[in-house]
């Protein structure tokens, strides 16, 4: 849910798009989508085994090696970002994913 205090900075954009990414192979990165945008609302999937860590294109799920900032079914991270497709995932077992959100 988004709060109250967050509404109004959500109304001055034009566009919101969705959609979702699953990582076939755990260890294997994946780029989020492609496209222009200016905001991003990523949500862990419920039903996910394991660790979902959003990055870069240097994304690491491993613990051992980890880049990036780990989700557990879930959670959310938003932040702003101008193309879908510099943000990768990467997780921890396979087919586990993400939903996501984004604002033009």
């Amino acid at each position: 849910m988004i709060p109250l205090s967050d509404r109004a900075f959500i109304a001055g954009y034009s566009e919101i798009g969705d959609g979702s990414k699953t990582v076939s192979t755990a260890g294997t990165r994946v780029a989020l989508g492609s496209g222009s945008c200016c905001h991003v609302f990523i949500t862990a999937k419920s039903d996910n085994s394991g660790t979902i860590v959003v990055g870069g294109n240097t994304v690491v799920a491993a613990l051992a090696n980890r880049r990036g900032i780990p989700l557990d079914p879930g959670d959310t991270i938003d932040f702003p970002i101008d193309d879908l497709s510099k943000v990768y995932i990467d997780a921890t077992s396979n087919g586990d994913g993400v939903t996501y959100l984004y604002l033009k």
